[in-house]
């Protein structure tokens, strides 16, 4: 009867999520080249929460053909040593929230299982540290991934497993309490806000005539009811907006632009919330309580310091 102890787990992580991608939004397969070698082998892997389980079959006779398998690695350069899974994360934030350049029409994201910590830039004088990593060590360490190319017509992060490295560690290190993992890391895309929103004639005049760009302002405050894993980072205790003048709009020209002073990290519950207030001499009144956030498809190109920026926008009607 069969004994499966657990081999390798490889967990697939976001920043966008804060932790790993829910399983809903990961599918993944066995590439055809690595089929045979797991049944050979009898390996099995398991889809579940964030990451893929492999297993091997502990009775003797399949430890017997996994040393036999060593060995012949060992001593055969040729030999299939490596393992490989194709992943497709189906949640479209993965395409506009992953800082890899990658797009819904195209990508192919090549991930190698290495010790690797950096790589030489092409001048050969500096390192260059990847915005998606693999570590087999913790979920915070900057591994390098061998390489990262872009296939058109492809959405698929391939990564290749050094299936040698796992099983000798499984079948003859002794240490019980060290982790069998690897850890696929994603890092989220920073974007500026911009809010156009329609006032009317009377606020806008109001507005622009006074040339008083705190008469009506956006402030952000901490969410409440958010759990450890939003609570709000330094970065964001800081996010603050600034009113945005000659933004050129085709439409109705009643409309006031705030776009935030720094770039904001995509994740999926941000933890703060957007206020448009107005000040009335002394005192100040919240016109909304709760802007909406913008939907990261919702991108538009505007040149800030001369440069062509991409920000996340929302047009609205106060």
């Amino acid at each position: 009867m069969a004994q499966y102890q657990p081999l390798l787990n490889l967990v697939i992580c976001h920043e966008y999520y804060q932790g790993g991608i829910p399983s809903q939004h990961i599918d993944y397969k066995i590439h055809e080249s690595s089929m045979r070698l797991m049944k050979n082998l009898g390996l099995l892997s398991h889809l579940a929460d964030s990451e893929v389980a492999f297993f091997y079959d502990g009775v003797a006779e399949q430890r017997e053909k996994i040393t036999n398998y060593l060995s012949y690695c060992k001593q055969n350069h040729r030999a299939e040593k490596t393992l490989t899974l194709l992943v497709k994360i189906t949640d479209t934030a993965f395409y506009y929230c992953t800082a890899i350049n990658a797009s819904p029409a195209e990508g192919i994201f090549y991930f190698e299982d290495t010790e690797l910590l950096q790589k030489p830039s092409t001048d050969g004088n500096t390192c260059i540290y990847k915005k998606a990593y693999i570590s087999r060590k913790d979920s915070r360490v900057v591994n390098l991934l061998s390489d990262t190319t872009r296939i058109r017509g492809q959405d698929t992060v391939i990564i290749k497993v050094d299936l040698c490295y796992w099983l000798h560690k499984a079948l003859f290190d002794e240490s019980e309490n060290e982790q069998k993992t690897l850890y696929l890391n994603f890092a989220s895309q920073h974007y500026y806000w911009l809010y156009s929103i329609f006032v009317g004639e009377r606020l806008y005049n109001e507005v622009t005539s006074n040339n008083q760009d705190d008469l009506l302002f956006i402030e952000t405050v901490p969410a409440k009811n958010l759990s450890a894993a939003h609570t709000l980072e330094s970065q964001d205790a800081t996010i603050s907006f600034t009113r945005m003048n000659g933004v050129q709009k085709i439409g109705n020209p009643f409309v006031i632009h705030f776009i935030s002073k720094q770039t904001i990290r995509c994740v999926n519950r941000q933890a703060f919330k957007v206020r448009l207030k107005k000040r009335n001499g002394v005192t100040v009144k919240t016109l909304m309580e709760s802007l909406p956030h913008p939907q990261y498809s919702h991108q538009e190109k505007l040149t800030m310091d001369g440069k062509a920026t991409t920000v996340l926008s929302v047009h609205m009607k106060l």
